[in-house]
């Protein structure tokens, strides 16, 4: 079911709220200053006040994954909370072991169009999520 690659903890997808955005207007902006506030007549922001989430558990009887991820959006800026836990099955006693815990969040500002939205958090840099069916792709992570 699961690819998993320890370091970057990532397996293939995660479900959530099926509540999408169709328009091709334009929300957030970025850290360089040139940001849009909206990009229709109506103003209107197909993905400021909805959450996506990224939710799920697996275990293949030799490691555990533990994923939620949400990602708020405001007019112009976004919440991104990332946890996950990885366990390992220590194989001489059975017992579980954390191996790794990602408790994360980041905010800033954020770009937004009907195919693509790009995320630049307040600590620099930019992450890219692209439509992927009835949700948004972030590597092997998609939040719906």
């Amino acid at each position: 079911m699961a690819v998993l690659c320890v370091a970057g903890l990532t397996f293939a997808s995660c479900g959530g709220d099926d509540d999408e955005p169709e328009s091709t207007e334009q929300g957030g902006g970025n850290s360089g200053g040139s940001g849009n506030t909206g990009g229709s007549s109506t103003g209107k922001n197909p993905v400021a006040g909805k959450t996506f989430s990224c939710v799920e558990s697996s275990n293949d009887g030799y490691m555990k994954i533990s994923t939620n991820f949400k990602l708020s959006f405001t007019a112009k800026n976004f919440t991104r909370v990332m946890k996950q836990t990885a366990e390992s099955k220590d194989i001489a006693t059975g017992k579980w072991e954390l191996i790794q815990n990602l408790d994360k969040t980041e905010t800033g500002t954020y770009e937004y169009t009907a195919d693509r939205i790009v995320l630049h958090p307040s600590d620099g840099g930019s992450v890219t999520l692209t439509k992927s069916g009835n949700g948004w792709k972030d590597g092997n992570y998609i939040y719906k």
